[in-house]
């Protein structure tokens, strides 16, 4: 939707551009987003910054990844509000997210209603259920019955459920199941301290899973039934390696040159003093695929060093070297998908290359050799984590897309 609106702005905007005659009827210039001016209609789209103008984006996003809350956007007071849900609309939330409500699916059922008698449900949350019930016992069919007792073996509160399948009893310790049994019930079934969706037996349940993008993370984000379906998973010798997201594409992360003329300047920045980083970077879905990054050492650090890698690629790609410090360090034969770069660097700088665009599934295979001036060699891990690898043995990352669930 984003890369939508995006276009149609542009193209607007150059429409609007062939006719114009003063630079009010041009869109603002920027360099980031926080250079384009907030739109009047606050939940409307986000101002954004594309190519050195501003646009607009997707429509405000209030969502606070918390199932447990219900997102809006209020346009008058120009804010997001996120209160805890209350999904039967009794006006008690919900007690599955902390609320006051022992049952989130019943409006008849909460703290302060009247007690039914013959309903098999605990109205009031009081914790006693129809003749068990104190409000109950002047009934003439309560006359007999009691609070259950949950080890008896006998129906005392005369709702026909007897000890641990008696909802009086769920709480009582003798009656604590192996996991929690219902996840809208407002009940710790297990007594583990956790109730409902609270619970992380829960998390796949359809009333506690709050469908969002899948994420390449061993949890079903899309609440389909189906782990990581649809997202692109990242491999480093067959354990799951988490790509550097960037909003950029990786040439531009790259950045060659710009500020530092003698260094790729990334941003966030991988480089390390006497150390070969390797990343697999990720931007948008326009950017045509994710790449490999591998930097060698940082900027004047009193040492420079030498370099060489020999990299094989499946499927062979067109390019197989997106982007190199100097043109003639890198070659790469997209008929036997083989390729090597050769690097030499003085103390003032860094050297490295981009592997890729790929925009498919692919498996890289690559050895780093004849390194002097760098002692180490890391694979990047998501947010700053770092995988020691070795330098004279091969490793591999590879990208595969799990099918979605039909």
């Amino acid at each position: 939707m984003r890369l939508v609106l995006i276009a149609q702005f542009i193209a607007v905007a150059a429409l609007a551009a062939c006719g114009a005659k003063t630079d009010l009827d041009r869109p603002p210039p920027c360099l980031s987003d926080a250079d384009c001016p907030e739109r009047d209609e606050f939940c409307g789209a986000v101002p954004v910054c594309v190519s050195g103008v501003c646009g607009v984006g997707d429509l405000r996003d209030c969502a606070d990844d918390d199932l447990c809350t219900t997102d809006t956007c209020d346009a008058a007071s120009r804010t997001c509000s996120n209160v805890v849900r209350d999904r039967d609309g009794d006006g008690a939330l919900d007690g599955s997210c902390g609320g006051d409500d022992c049952d989130d699916s019943d409006p008849r059922v909460f703290r302060g209603a009247p007690e039914l008698c013959a309903d098999g449900r605990d109205n009031d949350c009081d914790g006693r259920t129809d003749c068990s019930d104190s409000d109950c016992r002047a009934l003439p069919e309560c006359a007999m019955c009691a609070p259950e007792l949950c080890t008896n073996g006998d129906d005392d509160d005369c709702d026909e459920a007897i000890d641990c399948d008696d909802s009086d009893c769920t709480t009582d310790p003798s009656c604590c199941r192996e996991r929690e049994v219902s996840c809208d019930d407002a009940l710790d079934d297990d007594c583990d301290g956790a109730i409902d969706c609270l619970d992380t037996d829960c998390r796949a349940a359809p009333t506690c899973c709050a469908p969002r993008a899948e994420l390449c993370n061993g949890e079903d984000d899309d609440c389909d039934g189906a782990v990581d379906d649809g997202a692109t998973c990242f491999f480093l010798d067959g354990a799951p390696l988490t790509p550097l997201q960037i909003s950029s594409c990786p040439a531009a992360w790259y950045a060659y040159d710009d500020p530092d003329s003698a260094s790729a300047n990334p941003v966030p920045d991988i480089r390390s003093s006497d150390a070969v980083t390797v990343a697999v970077v990720s931007g948008p879905a326009s950017c045509g695929g994710a790449a490999i990054a591998i930097i060698a050492d940082q900027t004047d650090d009193g040492s420079g060093g030498e370099l060489s890698a020999r990299f094989e690629l499946t499927p062979r790609t067109v390019r197989g070297v997106l982007l190199s410090d100097e043109a003639d360090e890198c070659t790469y034969d997209a008929a036997s998908g083989l390729g090597r770069c050769d690097w030499r660097w003085q103390p003032c700088c860094t050297d490295g290359a981009l592997l890729g665009a790929f925009a498919a599934d692919f498996c890289a295979m690559l050895t780093l050799s004849a390194a002097s001036g760098v002692a180490s060699v890391f694979a990047h891990d998501g947010s700053g984590a770092r995988r020691l690898l070795s330098f004279d043995r091969a490793f591999e990352i590879c990208a595969r897309t799990l099918p979605v669930v039909p």
